[in-house]
């Protein structure tokens, strides 16, 4: 069996994390090098990037994953925005 082409799994990961009920997730990053998905970008919380693991798993076709994500994170004492 011929190995499917990078594009194609790039596109179905892509597609599954944006049509997920859940995510609609589309700012995740999705590439192929050596063999294994990878996902990047910044997600605003830890469940999420969980699950965008877990549903590029289902839709990698077996190959490996590596969520590089980035949980966002808030500052605990920003600086309040003046209005003029």
């Amino acid at each position: 069996m011929t190995p499917e082409p990078d594009d194609y799994v790039i596109e179905r990961v892509r597609e599954a994390l944006a049509h997920d009920p859940v995510l609609a997730e589309l700012d995740v990053t999705v590439s192929i090098r050596a063999g294994k998905v990878f996902l990047s970008g910044t997600v605003a919380t830890a469940e999420r990037h969980v699950r965008i693991g877990q549903i590029a798993e289902q839709a990698s076709g077996g190959m490996p994953v590596c969520n590089e994500t980035k949980v966002s994170t808030l500052e605990e004492n920003p600086e309040p925005e003046r209005l003029t």
